[in-house]
């Protein structure tokens, strides 16, 4: 499956959410729509809408408007960006 950068950039943003409190990604916790630019990447806000949109279909996120969460093929997804980008160093 192909992610874009934009993609990549708010599954990380779901995952590392400072409202996440470093919570482990794999426990799948539920951000709030509100915060998804509140992580490590600057997303333009209007952008998270299309992004989010993309990242359901793909079966990545799940979200029903207020909340958002990694399903398990989108922590999968995020722990392999992360060793991809931790490797590239």
């Amino acid at each position: 499956m192909n992610i874009t950068d934009n993609e990549a950039a708010l599954i990380e943003n779901i995952a590392l959410n400072d409202y996440q409190d470093g919570a482990d990604p794999s426990e799948k916790r539920s951000v709030w729509c509100e915060s998804l630019d509140c992580g490590p990447n600057e997303i333009p806000l209007t952008s998270i809408p299309g992004i989010t949109s993309s990242l359901v279909k793909k079966g990545l996120v799940i979200t029903n408007g207020e909340t958002i969460s990694l399903t398990n093929a989108g922590v999968k997804a995020f722990d392999e960006l992360a060793y991809v980008e931790n490797n590239s160093k």
